[in-house]
């Protein structure tokens, strides 16, 4: 076996890639960064989402409290007009429709609801801002075929309105509740 002559091999090879491994290894970093950069920014954007749910929970779950509570002091009040009550308002005080109450300003709920921690007597419940309550009289009468006489059957149409931690997520809940 014969060995060849180092001094006849040309190096042909070295000659030609004048630079090319940086270039291919600059544009693989180039490709991890922006993939870097894009995974970064999902996670920063799901987080976005999964914040606004949880302050909309929030506001849901405060709106919902003050209706059972609303609901509980009824109960416990016994039937009522607003003659009896200030907390009481007159039939159609928030309107027909719950878009009434729901195009209220801040200050409009300011001034004609009750707070959750006003109505309960306590201040137990760690909201951000306590709920507030409206609570309406409706008297409707009631008539059976086999009744002599129609009786009055007082409902009460309950609409709560509760904001999470960001003042501009509002939840507004509307109950009717009979005596």
């Amino acid at each position: 076996m014969t060995r060849p002559n180092p001094s006849n091999i040309t190096i042909t090879g070295r000659n030609r890639q004048k630079g090319s491994a940086l270039v291919v290894g600059l544009v693989f970093l180039v490709i991890l960064t922006l993939l870097g950069l894009t995974a970064s920014s999902g996670g920063i954007h799901q987080e976005l989402i999964t914040r606004n749910i949880k302050d909309q929970n929030l506001a849901l779950y405060s709106a919902e409290s003050a209706l059972r509570e609303a609901e509980t002091w009824l109960r416990n009040s016994g039937p009522l007009t607003p003659l009896d009550s200030a907390i009481i308002k007159p039939t159609g005080f928030c309107g027909t429709v719950a878009e009434v109450c729901a195009s209220a300003s801040d200050t409009w709920w300011g001034l004609n609801a009750v707070k959750l921690g006003d109505l309960v007597g306590t201040q137990a419940l760690q909201f951000v801002t306590a709920p507030e309550i409206i609570i309406e009289l409706y008297r409707v009468k009631s008539s059976c075929p086999w009744c002599a006489s129609s009786t009055i059957v007082n409902y009460y149409r309950i609409t709560t309105r509760a904001t999470g931690i960001n003042p501009t997520t509002v939840r507004i809940l509307r109950s009717l509740y009979r005596w």
